[in-house]
């Protein structure tokens, strides 16, 4: 990959990174979109994203309920660690996203949300403020529990 430097008029460097074709002319070539380098970070432009790329992701409040439960049922702690792990790493926007990721999921009032965890053995009930990327955990149960539950 070739790195071409062009000064950027209003501070700072903006790069354009060209791949080589095989015939070595410009027919083979294709340009990725312009990468801007702030001089205030210098070469750590790609860390910065990353770090703000992390804040667009969902935030779970109310980990300490799953890992009550999981202490609790131990066959629930692989599946619920997989949903956080899920969770923590997508975006949602809409209860659409969420039905895109958990076809399995029932949507309540006020954007509550119960999962089906571990094949269907175990409920998750969480709140879920999309504007804000957080989800509340409010109750981890077995299927039985769930049955008990008011909601």
């Amino acid at each position: 990959m070739k790195s071409i430097q062009r000064r950027n008029p209003r501070g700072g460097f903006k790069f354009r990174e060209r791949g080589d074709g095989i015939s070595g002319d410009d027919k083979g070539k294709r340009e990725l979109p312009l990468l801007e380098k702030s001089s205030l970070f210098g070469n750590q432009w790609l860390a910065v994203r990353q770090v703000l790329g992390n804040l667009a992701q969902m935030q779970i409040l109310g980990r300490d309920v799953l890992e009550t439960f999981s202490r609790k049922h131990a066959q629930a702690a692989g599946p619920l660690s997989a949903w956080r792990t899920f969770v923590e790493r997508v975006e949602w926007k809409t209860t659409a996203d969420v039905k895109r990721d958990f076809a399995a999921a029932s949507f309540l009032s006020g954007n509550r949300i119960v999962f089906n965890i571990g094949g269907n053995r175990f409920r998750l009930l969480v709140t879920v403020v999309f504007c804000k990327g957080r989800v509340l955990v409010e109750k981890v149960g077995t299927h039985a529990e769930y049955d008990r539950w008011k909601l």
